[in-house]
């Protein structure tokens, strides 16, 4: 919601723009109802480096994390039990060590 004041009288329009959307107001403030029903993905969800952040095709199958090169790969195997425990527990995953 903008207000321009240059005649004095406060002149009110929603900035959101888009097909789906519905501008109303109420108590003086633009309220913008977004509508958007679609149905789940039907990709698999990307799996992303624990340590880069990059998309990670590879996981390690001793810590379980996922990494996204060779060099990222040396990385976790130097890493300390406790480092792996943390990166497990940042992305909730299952924290089983072998």
């Amino acid at each position: 919601m903008t207000k321009s004041m240059a005649s004095g009288q406060a002149v009110r329009r929603c900035v959101v723009r888009h097909p789906r959307a519905t501008c109303w107001y109420a108590a003086g403030m633009a309220i913008v109802d977004l509508n958007i029903e679609s149905p789940p993905s039907m990709y698999p969800s990307k799996k992303y480096c624990d340590i880069t952040g990059f998309e990670a095709p590879y996981v390690d199958p001793r810590t379980n994390l996922r990494y996204a090169n060779p060099d990222v790969f040396k990385r976790i195997r130097m890493l300390p039990d406790e480092y792996v425990q943390r990166y497990l527990a940042l992305r909730n995953a299952a924290v089983v060590l072998r």
